[in-house]
């Protein structure tokens, strides 16, 4: 019997092949092609898509598939293959850069909504409850949710290189301290750039839940929050409200 799977399931191609991949337990960096593409291809036949842009992203991976496969079967990478040889570039690792990043953002997007979910009992007295939006839909300034993925990220990676050991503190964080502990600051400074929130030894947990105060502060009317460039530093500004 022939079914459909429904293309809401999954975000684009890169979530359907992570997904196939993490499903095999296969490791990201020797992905079993030929396996992994036939199950591409299957799963591709099954989707019920009726928008053609769409589907037309799913099946220039397929052709992205079928073309690393093709490659990896020339004569001149089997004989590095059977050789170790290291001249030779992988015809995957495009693939696997490309996979590993989506995997970083994959797994960013998990913590910011499982903490968000967390803080669901943070409340303001001015705020009318029906007003209270999904951090995912929350307008802020033009940003996307992507662009703001990628300023965290951008801004772990800068901590990283500041501490190469970069150890995740035990101490426990809490949102409703950290609201009060920002908005103190600019009371005080008015506005903040926000890495200016954090010491060259704050952990990537820190760096979501203070990231998560200020999106509950900018839902509350007490922020505005402003990117001039795509990566660039978010500027945190004190609403003047009356």
């Amino acid at each position: 019997m022939s079914y459909k799977i429904k293309l809401d399931n999954f975000e684009g191609p890169f979530d359907l092949l992570f997904h196939l991949i993490e499903k095999e337990e296969m490791d990201i960096y020797n992905i079993q092609i030929s396996e992994i593409t036939a199950q591409y291809l299957d799963y591709i036949k099954k989707i019920d898509i009726l928008n053609l842009e769409v589907a037309s992203e799913f099946i220039l991976m397929a052709a992205a598939l079928l073309e690393i496969k093709s490659n990896m079967l020339l004569p001149k990478y089997k004989e590095a293959e059977q050789d170790n040889s290291t001249e030779t570039e992988d015809p995957r690792t495009m693939l696997v850069l490309r996979l590993l990043e989506y995997r970083k953002y994959k797994e960013l997007a998990r913590e910011l909504k499982k903490l968000e979910n967390a803080q669901a009992d943070i409340y303001y007295r001015n705020n009318n409850p029906q007003e209270q939006n999904n951090i995912d839909n929350l307008p802020i300034n033009g940003l996307t949710i992507n662009e703001i993925l990628s300023a965290i990220d951008n801004l772990i990676d800068r901590q990283k290189q500041k501490n190469r050991r970069y150890i995740i503190s035990k101490e426990q964080f809490s949102i409703k301290e950290k609201i009060i502990q920002i908005y103190n600051k600019l009371v005080e400074f008015n506005k903040l750039i926000f890495q200016e929130l954090f010491s060259d030894n704050s952990c990537r947990l820190e760096i979501i839940i203070s990231f998560l105060a200020v999106l509950q502060l900018s839902k509350a009317g007490k922020i505005s929050l402003f990117q001039k460039r795509p990566f660039g530093d978010i500027l945190i500004t004190k609403r003047n409200n009356r």
